[in-house]
This record gives C-alpha cells, sequence and structure tokens, in this order.
C-alpha cells in the first residue's frame, strides 16, 4: 500500500497532453483487476530501495519513480475503457486513445465513431466535454504536439517529419502546421535553436 501526497503526484506529472490525461484520470475512484501485478512491484520495489539507501539522485529517482506507477495506473485503466467503456467519460477516453494510435493514419471522424460504436454526435459531445476540444481539434493538436517534438529533438528534415506524421505532401503539411501554430515547421524549428543557444549563452557567463 503506498500513500502519496497529492503535491508529489503534480509534480511527478508533466504539463503535456498524456500528463492531463493522467491528472483527468486520477480524479475519479478506480477499481480493476490486476491480471498481471510485475509491472507495480517493480516500480514499488525500486521506489522503496531508493527511499531506504538514498543513493545520490534519490530524489529525482523516487520522482521518476512515481511517475512510473501513475503511468502504469493510466495504462491500465485506458485498457479497461477501451475494452468496456460506454459512460460519455470512458467514450472520451477511448477515443483518445485511438487517436495517440491513429494520428498518422489520419481516420475521418466518422471513423472513429464506427470504431467505437457510437453517432458522431454522440462522440463530438463527449470529447468536447473531456478535452474542452472537437474531435477533429483534438486530432490536429496531437499531430502538431508531436511534430513540435520531432522538430526540437530529431534532425530529421521537415519533410521526413511530414512522412511519418501520415502526410503524403511536405506541402501541405507546411501550411497545417503554419495555420495551427502561426509559423512554418522550418522556423519554428530556427527560433527553437535559437531560444536553447540563448539559454546555453546565460549558462555559460555565470562564474
Amino acid at each position: 500500500l503506498l500513500s502519496v501526497r497529492d503535491t508529489v503526484i503534480a509534480h511527478a506529472l508533466a504539463t503535456d497532453a498524456v500528463g492531463g490525461e493522467i491528472r483527468r484520470a486520477l480524479e475519479q475512484r478506480i477499481s480493476l483487476p490486476l491480471d498481471d501485478p510485475n509491472p507495480f512491484l517493480q516500480i514499488v520495489d525500486g521506489l522503496a530501495r531508493e527511499r531506504v539507501d538514498r543513493p545520490p539522485g534519490s530524489e529525482l529517482a523516487q520522482e521518476l519513480y512515481i511517475t512510473l506507477l501513475l503511468l502504469q495506473v493510466w495504462r491500465l485503466l485506458r485498457l479497461d475503457l477501451i475494452n468496456h467503456g460506454r459512460a460519455p467519460q470512458g467514450i472520451a477516453e477511448r477515443f483518445v486513445a485511438l487517436a495517440h494510435h491513429h494520428m498518422r493514419d489520419h481516420w475521418p471522424i466518422a471513423r472513429y465513431a464506427a470504431t467505437l460504436q457510437v453517432s458522431r454526435e454522440r462522440l463530438g459531445s463527449a470529447v468536447q466535454r473531456s478535452t474542452g476540444l472537437s474531435p477533429q481539434a483534438y486530432l490536429h493538436q496531437v499531430l502538431v504536439r508531436e511534430a513540435c517534438e520531432l522538430l526540437t529533438n530529431t534532425d530529421m528534415t521537415v519533410g521526413q517529419i511530414a512522412f511519418r506524421l501520415g502526410f503524403t505532401d511536405a506541402g501541405y503539411f507546411n501550411r497545417f502546421f503554419r495555420a495551427r501554430t502561426g509559423q512554418t515547421p522550418g522556423r519554428y524549428r530556427r527560433r527553437f535553436l535559437q531560444h536553447q543557444s540563448a539559454k546555453d549563452a546565460s549558462y555559460a557567463a555565470w562564474p
């Protein structure tokens, strides 16, 4: 049995889309069967060792173990919702899971609704209540976030990123990205690199 303060949970979760989904999941009472406890046991054992041995970097390691534990809970909950969810919140969570899995396939909203066995109207209502976005807007947001991640953390060309995200036309990907961020992918990458260089220079000036 593990007791964790809310402040620790808040600090352990990232501010990205997945972190937000985990936060929403933790707001509800969760009771799920645990067919395979090993992933949880390994994490809890590792956390316990860090708390007892206190090696260098122990506080950071404990925070990361908490993050992994919350991620495992969220994965288990998502799997249950995908298989059994029928309430509006369940529909939204199942849509989110499908969206992250099929975002590169560029499914139309009608196909998501058919896969979840609900009408387009019910899907739209559930997703809007859960995320504040329409299903189409949520899909676009996921694609843009993935594009930003690839632009800032890889050396892939814009054309390669476009292909990886399921765009057959790099020009269309450029227009898609610019319409939602106000800048082209190339300019987004250049501005990020300039910002990183400025940060590095400021650190180098420290005594």
